[in-house]
């Protein structure tokens, strides 16, 4: 069993990916969030949005501010795939390391046997 150098660079430049990717699709998320919290203060500030309990403002919210709630949602399932992406890295680079371990374990264990 051997592990190439490739194999190892080219993990952990799949896992550099998913992680600049995932941080990237986070700061839309909370840009998008931000948004959608401006537009609701807003709109109970001016009286546009006036429910007696939560689920009532937010639905007048989502009705008031339908694109603004939609690039929420998107960009929050674009993070939550990330997020998916980005353990899926990781557990390739935990994979290649562990190749490599039982590869360096190998030839120890060819070393020693030859010596005896």
């Amino acid at each position: 069993m051997t592990v190439q150098e490739w194999e190892i660079k080219q993990a952990y430049k799949r896992l550099s990916t998913a992680l600049q990717d995932a941080y990237d699709l986070t700061e839309d998320m909370l840009a998008a969030k931000a948004t959608v919290a401006l537009a609701v203060g807003e709109a109970v500030l001016d009286g546009r949005i006036d429910g007696k309990n939560e689920s009532t403002r937010e639905s007048q919210a989502r009705r008031l501010f339908p694109a603004e709630y939609k690039r929420l949602d998107e960009t929050e399932g674009w993070v939550r795939l990330t997020r998916h992406r980005v353990e899926m890295q990781r557990l390739e680079v935990d994979e290649v390391r562990a190749r490599l371990r039982l590869a360096e374990l190998a030839a120890q264990a060819v070393a020693q046997t030859a010596a005896e």
